[in-house]
């Protein structure tokens, strides 16, 4: 800055001199094109904005960034008009959701903070963003108006020769017609998206429901037109589609419509569509997509001579055939699939759905093997579609009843009568009348055989039950899961001086990388979308605080899918009114004033100890107690009866001896039931009969032995055992551990887990050291081929992690936290065919969750930092992701002492004191901007993935604003945007945009000045001349202070790469000319704004003689200054 300030007074008092190509008498003159710069402001803004919109090809993103720019009124005004590219639909709702989860996480720090919170503005309603509420309104309008467009009332679509309507034909093979529709399932799916990802779950308008139904059906039939004139959609197109409809039928209430009588038409089309697309893309033509008892062998291309009810019958018959696809040709199981993955999860799911519709539900769970059984069931409702429930006596057949289990595992049940009724019939099975007569040895294995199918099926029913959001609804919903780990008390820390939350702002930062890394490892259900949506970047941090650092080690990629660890000891406790719930509460509430080594106990009525050092769970009031009537079913009831029958067939005295294939699948059956216990008997119940038959049955028996380790475990720790019984229960699990059956390990360690969670000294000391030798043995071994077992090495590191957080009595005499330690560190950094990636991501998650726990020391901190940085330089985008995880919490945690931690200064609005104090610790700095490098240097920015690089300029410019002064900043982030070497030069700009804004925020606006004025030279240097016009382009609009040219960065963006026009060079001129302006109103340090200005220009005439761009600049300027003259002489 001195030498700056230096050259600029150096000759402060010398003319400034127009450059000899803008003298009229120049023989070059001519060359110089006649450029004039706008006057941006709010109405040229508009006009620009809209020219934007109204064009036939956009680029939707930087069309819909320039709109969050405006007002609600304008930017209806906008996107309503007709010429305005549909496009731009589906990136509103995109932008609008994303601004709006910002809004609401900003207000609920403000909450959180001893800041006052800003006041809700009441032209947004409910907090949403303009944009989204603009889009949604003209997204419902425009599916409104092709609606009226459609021929009333709907018939099924059928091609032939005599029936064809040919208006409706005609407009379906319209290609504008067709383009339009596609671009409103595009926004209409990220706008269904997007509904569930804020706090208070909003619904579709009523007045759009119906619309937006019929809508759907559209989509399906542009494809069956397409597909019936030989024609296959993209698969964009396809996707798209698809995924539109499979969004649309787990919306309750647009099935609802749906699924009425008077849209029968509707759901025959949808179901006709899907057989024809699986038809075109499975089997050659003439060929049937599958062969079943019930299938009719006519053709349907015309409905001559058909009744009113063929198109339902026919109905029925496709989609019987569709479920069965689901375990052929969709199979997510199968090796070599038929379909494409992107395609086959929205088939499956939407067939799925169809078939829990009225219309064809109680046909489809019907097993098509039955017809050949002479069952003739007359057929009733309205479309003569509905089946009475198959008899017990067909259930009793094997093959009957492996399809009709399959089909109620597959399709859930829609109603409270449909619960009953399979519940009745597989009660029917698992206890049948009695029969006198005596029967061969192979019916008797066939009458288990079925007995265990039906043991099955009633598990799956009851735990359906737990689906949430929708009950029995597996299309839309997930088996509840509530994790063992407590939140941390350092995410609740707070900076009384200044109101700044550290571990609020990790969260943040965090929370966009783990969003990314999440959407690329998480395996992706179903009934999910192509849109990698974290619904935990809502206003509510506490799930994204749960999603971070509270789930199971053991279940990082997979607690989507119920297994073991499903429910935490302490929810369980809660569910059955064991937890003192006054004491719990203020206990929740005291971590909210947490420092960062507070601490916390959990309240129970018998007496038990908290060695976490992070406050309990804040469970939600359904969570503390969940009600035995689920959605209007007693449950509780049915799991008493069946406790009942399982104690019968679990008693060592039951005649005759209860095979052992029905044995094991009612052990395993109570096993998994006992997540829905709501009462305490129940699991007292279960403690004695399995520990009874674990002393009755024979131990190599490990089929069996494994769910009664685990059962009696569970039992024992939510019960609280006595000491005798105890060492009987630690011995089970050292039989457990010393066992060859690889699922008994298993199952052992999830039985140390439970003990654990209980929190009882007489346990821990006991469990400690027995599993921690057992660790400490099997994680050795890190050698290519070591396990075999993958689930038991992610259970083995959560039992190691859980033990260094919160068993540090037991183990505060032993080397197990530091040789447990070491190898973390070494397993983590072996090769990627050594350490698969959940156990590299469990171990990194652990470590950081170990590091704000308190648990790790200062140089185990270091240890850590440096794994990250060097794992950073890893090829797998996932690792280095994660890797980067680590770092960042390493950095906010502060633990290590050389490395920079957040301070209270970073909220005030002067620099001064902040960069003095940073500056006095040169060597520490240097440090950690060695290690920051990393994020530049390496793959990350420059040779990694473009959605590694999007991730970084995301984080980095609030992370290197909370640790780094000014200086330092401003020198990597202009320096990395003029190498060459930058792959992402676009990132670049935006990381320049925003580090700037965050200066000009806090009122250093001279320090942005002369960082400009510092580098103009480099800039203008830069290679090819079209970068260095773009690149001075951006480097301008991020210095400015006008809003509406600080808008126009998307649009800059937008254009690198693309040939210049004439309005490149005007709008570098305008705002070159804005930043010029700027000068001449500064006065700093004896430096004058004529001193600033002359020093902009020479920059500039010393390289215009080779570059029309810059003279036309200069001519700007010149005519600037005539302008302002004569305006002068005028006054």
């Amino acid at each position: 800055m001195e030498k700056l300030r230096d050259m600029l007074s150096g000759d402060s008092s010398a003319p400034l001199l127009e450059h000899p190509l803008t003298q009229p008498e120049h023989p070059l003159a001519l060359s110089v094109s006649n450029i004039t710069a706008p006057v941006i402001d709010k109405d040229w803004f508009i006009g620009h904005v809209r020219d934007q919109c109204h064009q036939p090809s956009v680029t939707a993103r930087e069309c819909v960034q320039l709109l969050h720019c405006l007002d609600y009124g304008n930017i209806l005004n906008i996107i309503m008009c007709k010429e305005c590219n549909l496009t731009v639909l589906e990136e509103c709702i995109l932008l609008g959701v994303r601004h709006t989860q910002m809004a609401l996480q900003t207000h609920q720090n403000a909450i959180h903070s001893l800041s006052p919170p800003p006041p809700p503005s009441p032209s947004r309603g409910r907090g949403l963003d303009p944009v989204l509420q603009a889009a949604q309104i003209t997204l419902l309008r425009h599916i409104n108006n092709v609606i009226n467009l459609l021929p009333v009332p709907h018939r099924v679509l059928v091609y032939g020769p005599d029936l064809t309507d040919d208006a409706y034909h005609d407009r379906l093979v319209d290609e504008y017609f067709g383009e339009t529709v596609f671009q409103l399932a595009s926004a209409l799916l990220a706008y269904l998206v997007t509904l569930d990802t804020f706090p208070w779950k909003p619904t579709v308008p009523d007045e759009s429901i119906r619309d937006i139904g019929r809508f759907s059906i559209l989509c399906v039939e542009l494809i069956y037109s397409l597909l019936m004139r030989h024609l296959m959609p993209s698969s964009q197109q396809l996707q798209t589609m698809l995924e539109c409809l499979s969004v649309v039928l787990q919306k309750p209430e647009l099935v609802a419509v749906i699924g009425q009588k008077e849209q029968a038409t509707w759901v025959c089309t949808a179901i006709r569509t899907i057989h024809q697309l699986l038809t075109s893309m499975l089997v050659f033509p003439g060929d049937n997509l599958a062969s079943l008892p019930s299938q009719d062998s006519q053709d349907d291309l015309t409905t001559l001579g058909y009744d009113e009810y063929h198109h339902s019958t026919r109905a029925c018959d496709q989609i019987s055939e569709l479920v069965h696809c689901l375990r052929t040709h969709l199979s997510p199981h199968t090796l070599t699939p038929s379909v494409p993955p992107h395609l086959a999860g929205p088939l499956r799911n939407i067939i799925v759905q169809l078939a829990r519709l009225p219309l064809v539900n109680s046909y489809v769970r019907t097993p098509p093997v039955i017809w050949k059984m002479g069952w003739m069931p007359s057929p009733s409702g309205d479309m003569r579609t509905s089946l009475p429930p198959l008899p017990v006596d067909f259930l009793q057949e094997r093959d009957v009843l492996r399809e009709f289990i399959f089909r109620v595992n597959v399709l859930g049940w829609i109603s409270r009568q449909q619960f009953e009724e399979t519940w009745m019939a597989m009660l029917g099975v698992l206890n049948p009348v009695s029969d006198e007569r005596l029967v061969s040895h192979e019916e008797d294995a066939l009458r288990c055989e079925c007995m265990v199918l039906a043991t099955h099926c009633v598990t799956t029913l009851l735990v359906q039950s737990t689906l949430t959001p929708h009950s029995g609804n597996p299309t839309n919903s997930v088996c509840d899961h509530r994790p063992r780990d407590k939140p941390l008390a350092f995410l609740h820390t707070r900076r009384v001086s200044a109101g700044f939350r550290v571990g609020r702002k990790l969260v943040h930062i965090r929370g966009v990388v783990e969003c990314q890394l999440q959407s690329i490892v998480k395996p992706r259900l179903d009934h999910n979308t192509h849109h990698c949506l974290c619904q935990h970047t809502g206003g509510d941090t506490s799930s994204l605080q749960g999603a971070l650092f509270c789930s199971n080690t053991d279940r990082l990629t997979m607690d989507n899918i119920y297994g073991l660890g499903q429910m935490s000891v302490e929810s369980t406790w809660s569910l059955l009114g064991l937890l003192d719930r006054d004491q719990l509460l203020d206990t929740v509430d005291s971590s909210s004033v947490a420092t960062d080594t507070g601490s916390s106990t959990t309240g129970l009525l018998q007496p038990l100890r908290s060695r976490s050092v992070s406050p309990p769970s804040p469970l939600t009031d359904a969570a503390k107690t969940r009600s035995s009537v689920i959605g209007g079913l007693d449950i509780h009831s049915c799991l008493q009866f069946l406790l009942d029958l399982y104690g019968q067939v679990l008693s060592p005295l039951a005649t005759p001896r209860t095979p052992l294939m029905q044995l094991n699948a009612t052990i395993r059956s109570v096993v998994m039931l006992s997540d829905l216990f709501t009462e305490r008997p129940q699991f007292e119940w279960m403690f004695k009969i399995l520990f009874e038959l674990l002393h009755s049955h024979p131990l190599e028996d490990e089929l069996i032995s494994q769910y009664l380790v685990i059962g009696v475990c569970k039992a024992a720790a939510i019960l609280g055992v006595e000491p005798a019984m105890l060492e009987r229960v630690v011995k089970v699990i050292d039989s457990g551990l010393k066992s060859a059956h690889l699922p008994t390990k298993v199952a052992a360690l999830y039985g140390c887990l439970y003990l654990l969670e209980a929190n009882v000294p007489e346990i821990a000391q006991q469990v400690v050291p027995l599993v921690s030798e057992y660790l400490l043995r099997v994680l050795g071994d890190v050698t290519p081929g070591a396990f075999h077992c993958q689930q038991l090495v992610m259970v083995a590191w959560a039992i190691a992690f859980y033990i260094l957080e919160n068993c540090r009595i037991e183990i505060k005499d032993s080397e197990f936290d530091a040789r447990i330690f070491q190898k973390c560190i070494a397993t983590a950094s072996q090769p990627e065919d050594v350490t698969t990636l959940p156990v590299y991501l469990a171990i990194l998650r652990g470590l950081e969750r170990l590091l704000l726990a308190n648990v790790l020391t200062s140089d185990d901190a270091e240890t850590l930092m440096k794994l990250s940085v060097d794992r950073l330089c890893q090829p797998s985008p996932q690792r280095s992701l994660a890797a980067l995880g680590l770092m960042l919490t390493c950095m906010y945690s502060g633990k290590h002492q050389d490395q920079w931690s957040p301070t209270q200064e970073l909220d005030q609005p002067n620099f001064s004191s902040y960069a003095d104090n940073m500056a006095s610790d040169a060597e520490s700095l240097i440090i950690a901007m060695e290690r920051v490098t990393v994020l530049f240097d390496r793959q990350v920015i420059r040779k990694g993935f473009p959605y590694e690089a999007r991730v970084i300029s995301r984080v980095l410019p609030p992370f290197l604003a909370d640790f780094f002064p000014p200086q330092n900043i401003m020198n990597k982030v202009i320096g990395e945007f003029l190498s060459s070497q930058q792959p992402h030069p676009q990132l670049m700009a935006r990381v320049v945009f925003q580090v700037f804004d965050n200066l000009l925020k806090r009122g250093q606006r001279v320090l942005v000045r002369d960082w400009v004025m510092l580098s103009l030279s480099n800039f203008t240097q830069r290679t090819p001349v079209a970068m260095a016009i773009w690149s001075l382009t951006c480097f301008f609009i991020s210095a400015s202070t006008n809003a509406w040219i600080r808008s126009l960065l998307p649009y800059v963006i937008g254009r690198m790469g693309k040939t210049r026009q004439p309005t490149d060079t005007s709008l570098f001129c305008a705002v070159a000319l804005d930043f010029c302006n700027q000068l001449t109103d500064d006065d700093d340090s004896g430096v004058t704004g004529g001193d600033l200005v002359h020093h902009f220009l020479a920059t500039f005439q010393r390289v215009a003689q080779t570059e029309s761009t810059y003279a036309d600049l200069l001519t700007c300027c010149s005519s600037q200054s005539r302008r302002a003259v004569a305006t002068t002489h005028k006054m």
